[in-house]
């Protein structure tokens, strides 16, 4: 069963797809200085960046209800018998990644290798869950994670690009008061929370 740190585990998890995308293109080398990736949003990145570098920020801009999953009761990776209940709340999480350098070329460098992490990856499957799981640290919210279940539902959790028109990208980096940076938006569906889970059981 997926507990409601569902959604922070699927973050981690695609923080951690970007981290080895950079890792694998060697693109620290390229641009001569770290290259990390951040879950921040952009301005408190501004507000709070101290070192010289270059970065990707993932922020979760919205979580939408997925309309065709949602009345689907939950069907668990498990034999393990469950406790009939409301249906599962199906979701539909929605990120925003932009590109932070004050470096000539090197946020179109960034965005071009975490497009095509996102393109090798469409769909965050067991093995890549579970790398991420393993290498979370002793926190008790990266512990949460850990035991939120994520493997567990079989519908398969795909990411795919999506395109904001301009007339919605404008208003949006004025809500959240931070300059305009050339970003990539995309959806992750559908993460299926199950109302008798706890705490990732």
């Amino acid at each position: 069963m997926i507990s409601s740190v569902g959604i922070a585990a699927v973050s981690a998890v695609l923080k951690s797809i970007l981290e080895q995308g950079l890792e694998r293109q060697r693109v620290a080398q390229s641009l001569g200085v770290a290259a990390t990736v951040s879950l921040l949003a952009p301005r408190a990145l501004q507000q709070t960046a101290t070192y010289t570098g270059s970065q990707l920020t993932l922020f979760l801009y919205a979580v939408t209800q997925n309309g065709a999953l949602r009345n689907a009761p939950f069907s668990p990776r498990t034999t393990q018998p469950r406790v009939m209940g409301a249906p599962a709340l199906a979701l539909n999480l929605h990120y925003l990644l932009t590109a932070n350098s004050s470096d000539e070329l090197h946020t179109e460098a960034l965005l071009g290798a975490a497009l095509l992490q996102l393109h090798e990856t469409p769909v965050l499957s067991r093995d890549v869950i579970n790398q991420t799981i393993a290498s979370l640290d002793a926190s008790p919210l990266s512990q949460a994670i850990a035991r939120a279940g994520l493997t567990e539902q079989n519908e398969s959790l795909k990411i795919t690009l999506t395109t904001l028109p301009m007339n919605e990208l404008a208003p949006f980096w004025t809500a959240i008061q931070a300059p305009y940076r050339p970003s990539i938006t995309f959806q992750v569906s559908a993460l299926l929370i199950d109302s008798g889970s706890e705490d990732g059981g």
